[in-house]
């Protein structure tokens, strides 16, 4: 699952004409760069550019992942265990782990509904953090805006932990450099997520104005086709329909044609959940189970004894 290219975990995985799979922004940017189109394993010529998905081996990491994100939530929730100085943990976080993985331990827990990057940030040594933060590139992929069980984001956790804590200047210099980093990183994906609100707001603007033109054109076809629509018997006028067959019918403005959820539920390219909420869903069924059996066991113990 390593693309040849780029040397690290597959991310979007295309198979080209070659037959081997890489990374789309890796084959991308190699078709970019080498006109003559030769293959980066083999280095034949290659016909065409033409990129699948190659949706087997995108499960294949998406599970890889979720399995390195459940070992990083439990490693890091046993920190005091740890006889290896985070190398594990280190390890699992440059292979790829999710680190957007939530810890659903119970709520008596203080890591209830934390990341495994809170919680580093909470109970860990600053090597560690300066390590993971700082020459990590796995880390790039998180997201700094998610909050933790306490209502804290990872800039605000840090923030806390100056202000709390007794740090002698030298430890202090270093979390306050890891502060400096993390809000960097926050400001910089708080400006990325504003960006795709305006473009995503473009294109919804753009969708209503040609949907708009749409019902527009259709009511003038309607319109014109209104006497064909219409019959006369007995001097009655008797509406044969607005629509029969032409055009798109009665457009209301703002309104499109949208698949209903019952056809969504089939899409192949609807992401399935994350692993954490999964989990937390199997929990929740969990506690349903043992509720219905004890209503069930309780209505059985009343008829019995009635």
């Amino acid at each position: 699952m390593c693309c040849p290219i780029f040397q690290d975990l597959l991310s979007d995985p295309v198979v080209a004409e070659d037959g081997n799979t890489y990374s789309r922004e890796a084959i991308t940017k190699w078709f970019a760069t080498n006109p003559t189109k030769v293959s980066p394993v083999t280095n034949a010529l290659m016909k065409n550019i033409n990129l699948t998905p190659n949706l087997a081996i995108m499960g294949m990491v998406r599970r890889f992942k979720e399995e390195a994100g459940h070992e990083l939530l439990v490693r890091c929730e046993n920190m005091e265990r740890w006889t290896d100085d985070g190398q594990r943990a280190l390890a699992l976080i440059d292979a790829g782990a999710d680190l957007t993985l939530r810890s659903t331990s119970p709520p008596p827990s203080p890591h209830y509904l934390d990341t495994a990057m809170m919680i580093i940030l909470k109970k860990t040594n600053l090597p560690l953090v300066h390590k993971i933060v700082i020459e990590s590139f796995n880390i790039q992929s998180l997201s700094l805006l998610v909050k933790s069980n306490t209502n804290q984001t990872c800039v605000e956790i840090v923030q806390h932990k100056l202000l709390t804590s007794n740090f002698d200047p030298i430890t202090k210099k270093g979390w306050t450099v890891i502060l400096a980093e993390l809000a960097k990183r926050e400001a910089k994906e708080k400006k990325d997520l504003a960006k795709q609100h305006k473009v995503r707001d473009r294109q919804n603007a753009a969708q209503r104005r040609e949907q708009d033109s749409l019902s527009a054109s259709a009511r003038g076809q309607n319109t014109r086709n209104a006497s064909e629509n219409f019959i006369t018997i007995n001097g009655q006028n008797i509406d044969l329909g607005t629509n029969n067959g032409r055009g798109l019918g009665q457009f209301t403005s703002a309104w499109g044609y949208f698949p209903s959820l019952f056809t969504l539920q089939f899409l192949s390219h609807v992401p399935p959940a994350p692993a954490s909420f999964q989990d937390a869903e199997k929990i929740q069924k969990k506690k349903l189970v043992l509720i219905l059996q004890f209503i069930t066991f309780c209505i059985f113990a009343y008829l019995v004894i009635a």
